[in-house]
């Protein structure tokens, strides 16, 4: 077969001009994706103490402000509030398995102010560490914030502010799903719901805004180990009712911890705040 020789790149025909465009965006996203990775690889290793972005950018071989970028667009977050994520998760699972004070678990994952440990651990989770912990143990109820997103969702009268298809969840397992200002679930939900596996979910609020939907369920070991969240926001409005389909997916190294204070839904919603047996702690941990 004879093979044809173009003696002026102009001549090609233009479906090989625009293949090697998809492949050199292929191959950028592909280099951006490992820049990230090796970053959130550092990451993992600098819990208990500071991560300058300088730093990260050079880890990545990127420029300061491209790599801000990167990380931004890939993970949903800035790298330093990626990092503090990562810490306050690590803070997290401390509270629950061992009896360590929350001054030493301050300490334990880099904070040297127990104010500035306890203002971003309130404004990630949603609670104090100290309520955290209360909440975690076997005799305390579901934390009260994240009850009143609960009822506030099923208590509005009328149409919903949101709804969806939940796909993806495990069969008959309790799947999360919140509503939040940003685009991650982090502190409180304005307001959540619990979906039984695959199926219809509602969230019936009075708002107006922009919000982002968050769901995540539980794996076996009762870690959340599935998570869908809306990139594009839902703008909320009295009387309308907004649509977003979503599928859960397993959770990647890329993706921001869930910090908020989440026990099994499903106890919790049965009980109406009654105390969680200890199988619930667990999933508080991460």
């Amino acid at each position: 077969m004879a093979t044809e020789v173009w003696e002026d790149e102009a001549q090609a025909p233009p479906w090989d001009a625009e293949r090697a465009s998809l492949d050199a965006r292929a191959r950028s996203e592909l280099d951006r994706c490992a820049a990230v990775d090796r970053v959130i690889a550092a990451m993992h290793e600098r819990i208990d103490r500071p991560f300058a972005l300088d730093e990260m950018a050079h880890i990545a071989y990127l420029s300061r402000f491209y790599f801000n970028r990167v990380f931004r667009e890939v993970t949903g977050l800035p790298p330093v509030r990626f990092h503090t994520a990562l810490r306050i998760a690590g803070a997290k699972r401390m509270l629950v398995t061992t009896d360590l004070s929350v001054t030493e678990v301050c300490l334990e994952v880099g904070y040297q102010s127990l104010g500035t440990f306890t203002t971003h651990f309130h404004e990630l989770v949603g609670v104090s560490p100290r309520e955290f912990r209360r909440a975690a143990s076997a005799t305390a109820s579901v934390p009260a914030g994240l009850a009143d997103a609960l009822a506030r969702a099923q208590s509005a009268s009328g149409a919903p502010a949101v709804e969806g298809d939940l796909l993806g969840a495990p069969e008959a397992e309790p799947a999360f799903v919140g509503l939040f200002r940003q685009p991650y679930p982090h502190g409180l939900p304005f307001a959540c719901t619990v979906v039984d596996g695959s199926g219809r979910y509602e969230l019936h609020v009075d708002a107006r805004g922009s919000f982002h939907v968050a769901a995540t369920a539980f794996a076996a070991d009762e870690r959340p180990a599935l998570v869908a969240v809306t990139r594009r926001p839902v703008r909320l409005a009295p009387g309308r009712t907004s649509r977003r389909d979503l599928r859960l997916r397993p959770v990647r190294r890329t993706d921001p911890p869930i910090l908020l204070a989440l026990p099994r839904m499903s106890s919790a919603r049965e009980n109406g705040g009654r105390p969680m047996s200890d199988q619930h702690r667990r999933a508080f941990a991460d």
